[in-house]
């Protein structure tokens, strides 16, 4: 579409130029060697018309010229290829005061190609890494916000372990003096006063 509009805005200046005055045509900045026109003034009687040439490149078919600009009020965009080299043309019909002008603009795509390859190349580098970089930036956020739940966990799972241990031994020392006292049922609590003061001492430890 770029391109387009160039030439579009380029044979508009050809014409503009011509309208005005005779001398050759110099293109605006600097010379652009891929970009080439012809203009051509068209006059017409009846269902007749010529072509007269006025500047550019004279090599070309007129005929298929004009056909193709009277196809498009608008004018007419196309891409030919000339020993291996792909253009854009763009064909026009522009009436002015002094005549109708017939021209014909081309610039070479290939540079334009190579350009755009390069660009989609460039444009595919640079999103895969941008996904790399969203993926590494969301690991770590996640990473970083699953820490304090894992950090809870792991102490949950240590107050646990030692909740555990702590209560192991005093009922197991529990556990081994009832054992005796459940042995000689028939012993007065004097008797086994020793046993049942190491299982008090434990309950309130």
């Amino acid at each position: 579409q770029f391109l387009d509009d160039q030439l579009r805005n380029e044979a508009s200046h050809v014409i503009e130029h011509y309208a005005r005055t005779t001398t050759p045509y110099t293109p605006i900045g600097t010379e652009d060697q891929q970009q080439s026109f012809s203009l051509w003034a068209i006059t017409t009687s009846g269902s007749k018309w010529m072509a007269e040439y006025v500047d550019g490149n004279p090599f070309v078919n007129v005929q298929q010229m004009y056909t193709r600009a009277r196809s498009s009020p608008q004018g007419y965009f196309t891409t030919i290829s000339v020993e291996g080299v792909h253009y854009r043309a763009f064909y026009a019909l522009v009436p002015t005061r002094r005549t109708t002008y017939l021209i014909r603009i081309v610039h070479s795509i290939d540079n334009v190609q190579s350009t755009l390859d390069h660009l989609l190349w460039t444009l595919s580098i640079a999103g895969l890494l941008a996904l790399a970089l969203t993926i590494a930036l969301g690991l770590w956020l996640t990473t970083r916000s699953v820490r304090p739940m894992i950090d809870a966990w792991r102490r949950q799972q240590q107050f646990v372990a030692d909740a555990s241990h702590e209560l192991r031994t005093p009922l197991a020392i529990i556990k081994t003096n009832l054992e005796v006292l459940l042995r000689n049922p028939d012993h007065t609590i004097a008797s086994e006063i020793q046993f049942l003061g190491n299982a008090y001492e434990e309950v309130n430890r």
